[in-house]
């Protein structure tokens, strides 16, 4: 937070306005763009006037020279914030430890207090803006015609010297203010001075004293201006007061004795140890004020970081708050965001879910009405197809009933075999299944064991007017397919062929055998 001083044009400046010989009187120092260094930003040589329009928006630090004093400004705006105004009053220290050469600080918040009477009164200048006195060029006022008497400058009107001499015990007091009337008082420049006064030297006696009495000039000089020597302290307005006597002053001074001499010497003394301890005082005096300027400075700067930290801390309690708001504000509508976006996902897939449904039962309709086509197409094809086979089987069976009534025809009367195949049959008063070989003949079924073995019969069943029926639905043979029974007198006969074709063909065959 140190102030950056090392402008070098600061130090330049700073040199030509102490100098006294350059014409330059105030310099401006700036940030600009800068956060702790200070650079020069302007100087000029027209005083408070030139400078004060310059003073607005930023913070300046300026040393303006105002006749043979120095005042250091700090110009610190108020709408600024408390942390500036803080670093501010801090670089106004660093600025002051850099141009050791001011006799006064000042701060201010507005370029309108800035006025030359203000800068005067600061620097304990008189008010009337007059220049301070060069010592090479000004005496007091009141100080009394100059006299040489006996060739010895003496000072005093003749009445003084005439006076009784003062005890160097006297009224200590009353000198020191008569010595320092002679410097407060004011003064003017050597234009404005009267006429010259003529001195009058008297003779010398022989014993060196002056002649009592009247006394006649004998010769008369001119002398020339005596300066006092320069007072610190800056005078007002500078002006000598016109003479009230003749130009020309005969002057009949009296012997001046080493009492008036002694005493003259004291009071020149205790003038200039007075003078001494005054000046001390008013050092100290100005060191109690800056250092009770530093310290409200101080405080100042403290009241201004504590309010500034208090300010950063509210308002980062408030951004805090702010920001948990907003983060709260925007976690509830991800929240939401994120349950629109569910229920519309839902939705969705809820319309999805519909639209796939329907689409799925619009396929399965579909594929249902292709299915029952073809299914109605199958079943019509498999019911020509049926229907032809059992045209077919129709044909066979009527050829096969043809073909066997025509060999039963051929072979009537003469016991030929009409048909042969393999049967399973089951007696009446059998328990068991037997396959059979047979052959069909007017005579009856004679059965054989094989068609191998046709040498050697083993049964023959007589048909004609023995058989009283033929039944196919016979109660213990519901379970046998292609099977049927001869019903005999005495008993029934079952069997049952390997096809349905055989069965048909053998129970035809019987039929036109038994004559049923």
């Amino acid at each position: 937070m140190s102030a950056d001083l090392s402008d070098p044009n600061i130090v330049e400046k700073y040199k030509d306005i102490t100098s006294f010989t350059s014409p330059t009187n105030w310099l401006l120092l700036s940030y600009g763009q800068s956060r702790d260094k200070l650079s020069l930003y302007a100087s000029g040589e027209g005083g408070i006037g030139e400078l004060r329009p310059k003073l607005q928006g930023d913070v300046f630090f300026a040393l303006v020279r105002e006749d043979r004093s120095f005042i250091l400004i700090s110009f610190v705006p108020e709408d600024i914030s408390g942390v500036r105004r803080a670093r501010a009053l801090v670089h106004a220290r660093a600025v002051g430890s850099l141009f050791k050469a001011h006799h006064a600080a000042w701060t201010i918040t507005k370029a309108d207090m800035l006025t030359e009477e203000a800068v005067r009164a600061k620097l304990k200048l008189p008010a009337d803006g007059a220049s301070s006195p060069n010592p090479s060029q000004t005496v007091p006022s009141n100080f009394p015609p100059l006299q040489y008497t006996n060739g010895r400058q003496v000072s005093g009107s003749p009445q003084q010297l005439a006076s009784p001499p003062t005890s160097p015990n006297g009224n200590r007091k009353r000198m020191v203010s008569d010595q320092i009337s002679l410097h407060s008082n004011s003064s003017a420049p050597t234009r404005d001075l009267p006429p010259t006064p003529t001195i009058v030297i008297p003779p010398k006696t022989g014993n060196g004293s002056s002649i009592t009495g009247p006394r006649t000039p004998t010769s008369v000089v001119t002398p020339t201006k005596v300066p006092l020597p320069p007072s610190r302290q800056p005078s007002g307005s500078a002006s000598y007061l016109s003479p009230t006597s003749s130009p020309t002053v005969l002057a009949y001074p009296t012997p001046r004795t080493a009492a008036q001499e002694q005493a003259a010497q004291s009071r020149a003394k205790w003038a200039i140890e007075l003078e001494t301890e005054r000046r001390v005082l008013q050092r100290q005096r100005s060191r109690l004020e800056m250092q009770r300027e530093a310290e409200a400075e101080q405080q100042a700067l403290y009241d201004a970081e504590r309010s500034a930290r208090l300010k950063q801390e509210r308002e980062d309690a408030m951004r805090a708050e702010m920001d948990e708001d907003d983060r709260r504000k925007a976690i509830e509508q991800e929240h939401a965001r994120k349950l629109a976006a569910e229920r519309a996902a839902e939705e969705q897939r809820r319309r999805d879910e519909v639209a796939q449904k329907k689409a799925m039962e619009a396929q399965r309709r579909r594929e249902e009405v292709a299915a029952r086509i073809k299914r109605e197409r199958e079943a019509e094809e498999e019911r020509e197809r049926l229907a032809l086979e059992k045209q077919k089987e129709e044909e066979a069976s009527l050829a096969s009933k043809r073909e066997i009534q025509q060999q039963f025809t051929n072979v009537r009367g003469g016991g030929s075999i009409i048909l042969t195949g393999n049967v399973t049959t089951q007696a009446h008063d059998s328990l068991y299944w037997r396959r059979r070989y047979f052959e069909l003949s007017s005579q009856g079924m004679a059965f054989y064991k094989s068609s191998d073995t046709l040498s050697n019969r083993l049964d023959l069943l007589p048909l004609d007017g023995k058989a009283r029926a033929i039944t196919e639905k016979h109660d213990e043979l519901q379970s046998i397919p292609h099977s049927f029974a001869i019903e005999f007198h005495d008993g029934t006969m079952q069997l049952f062929c390997d096809t349905a074709d055989d069965k048909e063909v053998l129970v035809s065959a019987i039929l036109l055998v038994t004559k049923l």
